[in-house]
């Protein structure tokens, strides 16, 4: 959860603190080993004073904690702040730990978790190994998080370790699985650093978040009413646990490889669809805890108005929200959706992750009565099947399965992170098309994993339709892997709301009067930003001819684009369909489109004209040749190229150039470029690699982002992960025409994904190594190097002093 306010909207307004969140992934993982009980039938006491809970109350070991928040233990939505939290205690002993301090120890860590007050505080130590504490005090507030810590980890550790077994313990289904055989053996369940938790950070008004930097839960207070924690609601906390328990999963085949140094995330920008599927899911694991629909009614909603229900049935939904396949909340309707505020209109992940915590819980429900499952067995079914897709999503070694012989997912090791931040990034549509598939592949499969009942895969397409997630033609079983396969469709029949739309219905806004972009360029908000970006936003760094001791040195905030500078830039592209398009992205990364330093225009854009530098396949023939391996240099030479190139004159006639060819024809040294000598191939402009995409969730009908994300005051709230970041060289001759071949795809789309019958417009020839892609395949990986699954938009712009 980030930037609460009272008022219960979120800060999204355009500032350092905006693009200090944009660099922030906040994600990571726990795991312990005990498995408590949290069964407790003693009575919550009368009478106002409530429990006396004392050392002298209980056993060695054992304490006194709330068991929900204060709003459901009191069966009073309107609580007052001032109640007395004691009197909400069991009379029944918790056990809490046999030690001095809250430390927890997991199978192969020593140290795995530990709470304390706040990060500068010292663990508290008791002496007589006692945990009973009143529950005004911060010494409550710290054994609180700890025990409900140990209690999600717990069940976290239980139901994989069941999950585990039905694959590789006795009786073993036999079945194709994303998790690894040597996850546990490799230690790849944990992080290697133990996870600290602060029970009350005193900087931290109206909010509760997870860092991974620090490895750290943080929680914070009602800003109002200060005696409201946000530790005295497990709700909060269950949800700040749930993007440990993502971050793990997304990781456990890259840990148990050991091959691959760097680690996955569900998400990477301000707002992204892996990012709000993030927050969806953190959600969703409050209902894993506790089988209610609901997060954060004491802590998020008495006060700010700002909780969360998970079912369409809760009272906080507006009128026409329903458990109907007409009400439910589908994609992309309510992806900037507040129930607290219906009217808000705002691009905000927490309001979009709704879709999926809906999903998820009715899926859930409806996976409980096909199979005959109780709710508990039910919760732990989904999760099974999220560790799954997850497992597969966030594969940096690129197997994805188990025993799989080739690369199937996030193409490959050298590839896999560029693949999932940009080229191919979870969205609502692979992210629901993945979790499908591993429905199809186990409960579907065989029944002894539903009761011996049959689960019928068209109830999920079904209701995956209703939340208009249906946007995949087929389960893609066999991922990029090139095999003879029998395509497992969907039945098509049961696609009613979910909406396709073509890529050529989006284009730049080309509307009399309107701009083709927006260009951020302002001292203060780029200086910002920079200090951002290098601050492990980005690959590498900027360059120290545009920014130096910490500070940019020619932005001007003449609103264009000029030498020297670092801008942003906002693409004011247009819906030209009568359906919401949504979850697009623009990549400004390094793609397939040149050969032998010059722009091939064999591509659906047709240009440059062979008059204007372009070139063809008949005299440049790997124009028509895809990289097998983005440019790596293993499969084949095939290079990945800057997506800018420049305008020159060549025997007075107008040409388009790579920028080595521009640098040679103005004289400009090697030294001068923005990455030094040795880089050339992006010497004069390029986008800073992490800064290179840029995400709107929605284009309404007929709009542009700006006209269909417009607030109460008719304004647009722009954040970081809005725009994509251009470096300009100082060396740059004022008065140069760039122009910048970006590629755009969008979530919901009809053609960006699927190998079709339609001509492209890219004439490719046909790559002999993968014989087994045909039609209605999912496009392979290698092919998000080049022009297929995207539309080619060309930015120009003149370069202004």
């Amino acid at each position: 959860m980030d930037d609460l306010k009272r008022n219960g909207t979120f800060n999204l307004k355009t500032s350092k603190r905006t693009f200090n969140l944009s660099a922030l992934v906040v994600f990571t993982l726990l795991l312990t080993s005990c498995v408590p009980s949290q069964s407790g039938g003693g009575k919550r006491s009368a009478g106002a004073a409530g429990v006396a809970n004392t050392p002298a109350s209980v056993n060695i070991g054992f304490g006194r904690v709330l068991h929900d928040n204060p709003i459901i233990l009191s069966g009073n939505p309107a609580l007052d702040h001032t109640v007395n939290l004691n009197s909400l205690l069991k009379t029944q002993q918790d056990k809490v730990i046999n030690a001095q301090y809250l430390q927890k120890s997991c199978i192969n860590d020593p140290q795995c978790f530990e709470v304390k007050k706040d990060n500068i505080s010292p663990l508290y130590q008791s002496t007589s190994q006692k945990w009973a504490f009143d529950a005004s005090t911060v010494e409550f507030d710290q054994v609180q998080m700890f025990t409900h810590m140990d209690w999600m980890i717990s069940k976290y550790n239980l139901d994989l370790g069941t999950t585990y077994s039905s694959y590789y313990g006795p009786g073993a289904t036999g079945l194709p699985t994303s998790i690894p055989m040597s996850l546990f053996n490799s230690g790849a369940t944990w992080d290697s650093s133990p996870l600290r938790g602060y029970a009350l950070c005193d900087d931290l008004p109206n909010n509760a978040f997870f860092s991974p930097s620090t490895y750290s839960i943080c929680l914070g207070f009602d800003d109002l009413y200060t005696n409201v924690k946000f530790v005295q609601d497990p709700t909060t906390l269950y949800h700040e646990l749930g993007h440990a328990l993502v971050h793990n999963a997304m990781n456990f085949r890259t840990r148990a490889s050991g091959t691959v140094a760097i680690e996955s995330n569900l998400g990477y920008f301000a707002y992204d669809e892996g990012k709000a599927i993030n927050e969806g899911l953190a959600d969703f694991f409050s209902y894993y805890m506790t089988g209610r629909a609901h997060i954060g009614e004491w802590a998020m909603g008495r006060f700010l108005k700002l909780s969360r229900p998970m079912s369409e049935s809760d009272d906080l939904h507006a009128t026409g929200v329903s458990e109907t396949s007409e009400g439910r909340l589908s994609y992309p309707t309510y992806l900037s959706y507040d129930p607290n505020n219906p009217e808000e209109n705002a691009e905000e992940i927490h309001y979009a992750g709704q879709i999926m915590s809906h999903f998820l819980v009715a899926f859930t429900k409806d996976l409980q009565n096909a199979c005959s499952f109780d709710n508990s067995h039910a919760r732990s079914f989904t999760f099974r099947l999220l560790m799954e897709t997850m497992a597969y999503l966030g594969d940096f070694s690129s197997y994805g399965i188990e025993g799989a012989g080739s690369y199937g997912v996030n193409h490959t090791p050298e590839n896999a992170k560029e693949w999932l931040q940009k080229n191919k990034p979870v969205t609502f549509r692979r992210f629901a098309q993945t979790f499908a598939r591993f429905v199809k592949t186990s409960v579907a499969t065989d029944s002894a994993l539903c009761n011996f009942n049959s689960y019928n895969i068209q109830r999920l397409e079904q209701l995956l339709d209703d939340y208009g997630l249906l946007l995949f033609k087929n389960y893609d079983i066999n991922g990029s892997r090139s095999l003879a396969e029998s395509l497992q469709k969907v039945e098509e029949l049961n696609r009613q709301k979910s909406v396709l739309i073509k890529k050529n219905q989006v284009i730049v806004d080309n509307r009399a009067g309107k701009s083709t972009a927006f260009i951020f360029d302002s001292y203060t908000d780029m200086n910002a930003a920079a200090k951002s970006l290098t601050n492990g936003f980005i690959d590498g760094s900027l360059s120290n001819t545009i920014f130096e001791n910490g500070n940019l040195k020619y932005n001007n905030g003449n609103g264009q684009i000029s030498p020297g500078e670092l801008v942003g830039v906002l693409l004011n592209l247009y819906n030209n369909s009568n359906s919401t398009m949504a979850g697009l992205r623009i990549l400004a990364n390094d793609w397939d489109h040149m050969q032998d330093g010059k722009p091939c225009n064999n591509l659906s854009d047709n240009f440059p004209s062979t008059s204007q530098g372009g070139v063809t396949p008949s005299t440049h023939p790997g124009c028509a040749q895809e990289a097998l391996d983005n440019g790596v240099g293993v499969l084949d030479n095939q290079t990945v190229e800057p997506v800018c190139f420049f305008q020159d004159t060549q025997d007075d006639a107008a040409v388009w150039v790579n920028q080595e060819t521009f640098m040679n024809s103005k004289a400009i040294e090697a030294t001068e470029c923005l990455g030094g000598s040795s880089e050339t191939k992006d010497c004069l402009i390029r986008a800073p690699k992490g800064a290179d995409v840029a995400w709107y969730s929605r284009l309404d009908p007929k709009k542009t982002w700006a006209e269909s994300l417009v607030d109460s005051d008719g304004d647009n709230e722009f954040k970081a992960s809005n725009i994509f970041f251009l470096e300009v060289s100082p060396s740059v001759p004022p008065g140069t025409t760039v122009n910048c071949r970006l590629r755009v795809a969008f979530t919901n789309c009809e053609d960006c994904h699927n190998k079709g019958t339609e001509d492209t417009g890219n004439t490719y020839s046909p790559n002999v190594n993968t014989p087994f892609e045909q039609v209605g395949d999912e496009y392979k990986d290698y092919k998000y190097s080049g022009a297929d699954p995207f539309k080619i938009i060309n930015f120009q712009f003149t370069v202004i002093d």
